[in-house]
C-alpha cells in the first residue's frame, strides 16, 4: 500500500494522489484510490481495505506515512499482520493499539529481525511499480476536469497492469472491468466521487 502524488498539467500547483493496493506476488494492482494532494494517507487505509474485501491478505506492507493507531486497528481487523515501520521516537505507552505497541517493541528491539519476519523488503515492488507507471504514461495528468482525471488514473491502472507483465494471466479480472466501468461512467457525465 503506497501513493504517490500526481500533479495536474494545468497552472495551478495542486496535485493528486493515487493510492495503490499491490499484491506483491502477481505484482497487479488490486485497488486504485485517488485523493487531494493534501489528503493524509493514514486516513484512505480503511477505504482502501474495504476496496480490496474481496481477497485474502496476511501481511500489508506501508511507509511510514501509515504510521497511525487507525491504520494499525484496520489491519488488525481485517486479520492480517501490519507491516508499517514506526517512528523513532515511538512509545509504547498506548493502551488503545496493542498491535501498533507490539510492532513499537519488535522494531525497537531488533529491527533487521522484525524486517525479515514482515518481509518489509518487498515494499520495494510497490516503488518499482509507481517508476513504472510515470516513466511509462508520464507525471501529469492531461485531463483538466475532475471526473476526467479520475477516469484518465483508472484507465493508467488497467493499462499499467496490462502493459507491465503482458505475458501473465490477469488475476482479478473482475475488478479490471469494475475500474474500466467506472471510468467509462465518469466520462459519460456520472457523478464524480473520489475512491
Amino acid at each position: 500500500m503506497d501513493c504517490a502524488p500526481i500533479p495536474f498539467t494545468t497552472a495551478s500547483t495542486r496535485c493528486q494522489k493515487d493510492h495503490l493496493f499491490v499484491d506483491l506476488i502477481s505484482k497487479k494492482i488490486l485497488y486504485c484510490l485517488v485523493t487531494d494532494g493534501r489528503a493524509s494517507d493514514a486516513k484512505q487505509v480503511k477505504k482502501l481495505l474495504k476496496g480490496c474485501q474481496w481477497t485474502r491478505v496476511d501481511i500489508i506492507l506501508a511507509d511510514g506515512g501509515y504510521d497511525s493507531r487507525e491504520c494499525f486497528n484496520a489491519i488488525i481487523d481485517i486479520g492480517a499482520t501490519p507491516g508499517i515501520p514506526v517512528r523513532r521516537n515511538a512509545t509504547t505507552r498506548n493502551r488503545w493499539c496493542t498491535s501498533r505497541k507490539r510492532a513499537v517493541r519488535a522494531q525497537q528491539q531488533d529491527y533487521p529481525q522484525w524486517n525479515k519476519q514482515v518481509n518489509y523488503r518487498m515494499r520495494c515492488v510497490i516503488e518499482s511499480i509507481f517508476s513504472g507507471l510515470k516513466r511509462r504514461f508520464g507525471e501529469h495528468l492531461f485531463s483538466i476536469k475532475e471526473q476526467c482525471r479520475l477516469a484518465e488514473t483508472w484507465l493508467r491502472t488497467i493499462l499499467g497492469n496490462v502493459l507491465i507483465y503482458p505475458r501473465r494471466e490477469l488475476l482479478h479480472k473482475a475488478v479490471f472491468y469494475e475500474m474500466f466501468i467506472k471510468s467509462l461512467y465518469i466520462l459519460q457525465g456520472g457523478k464524480s466521487s473520489y475512491g
